[in-house]
C-alpha cells in the first residue's frame, strides 16, 4: 500500500504557518535592555555590556525576570589578540555579575562568562 506524504516545503510551509519553526519569538533572544548584546545560555537571557573599565553581565530567567546572581561563582575570559585575560566577577544585586578591566576591550574580543548557576555550567559567548 502506497501512502501520501506532503512534500518537504508544503511540510515546512505548514510547520512556518503554526509557528513551530523560527516565526516563533521563543527562539529569538530577547532585545537588550542596558545597550549589550544578549545569549541565551540553558535557557536564560544573559546581557553583556562594557565599558572602559567594566565587563557587565545581566541574568534573566527563562520569563525574562531579573535571576538572582547572589553566592555565583563566576569570572569572564577574554582573548584578544592570542591572549587570554581572566577577570573575576563578583555579584552586584539583584541580578548582574561585574568585573573591572585595566584597559577597554578591543573590536573583535571574544569574552565568555563562565559561571556555575543553580547546579549546572552557565557559559555564554559574545563577541564585541
Amino acid at each position: 500500500m502506497l501512502r501520501a506524504y506532503p512534500k518537504p516545503a508544503a511540510f515546512a510551509a505548514g510547520l512556518l504557518a503554526a509557528g513551530f519553526m523560527g516565526a516563533s519569538s521563543a527562539w529569538a533572544a530577547p532585545a537588550p535592555q542596558h545597550g549589550g548584546i544578549v545569549v541565551v545560555s540553558e535557557g536564560h537571557p544573559v546581557e553583556f555590556v562594557a565599558t572602559d573599565t567594566t565587563v557587565t553581565f545581566h541574568l534573566s530567567d527563562e520569563d525574562g525576570s531579573p535571576l538572582s546572581t547572589k553566592g555565583i561563582a563566576a569570572r569572564a575570559i577574554l582573548r584578544s589578540n592570542g591572549k587570554t585575560l581572566i577577570v573575576p566577577l563578583t555579584s552586584q544585586p539583584p541580578n548582574r555579575l561585574e568585573g573591572s578591566l585595566a584597559a577597554p576591550l578591543a573590536a573583535g574580543n571574544k569574552v565568555l562568562l563562565d559561571a556555575k548557576l543553580h547546579g549546572h555550567k552557565l557559559q555564554p559567548r559574545f563577541e564585541r
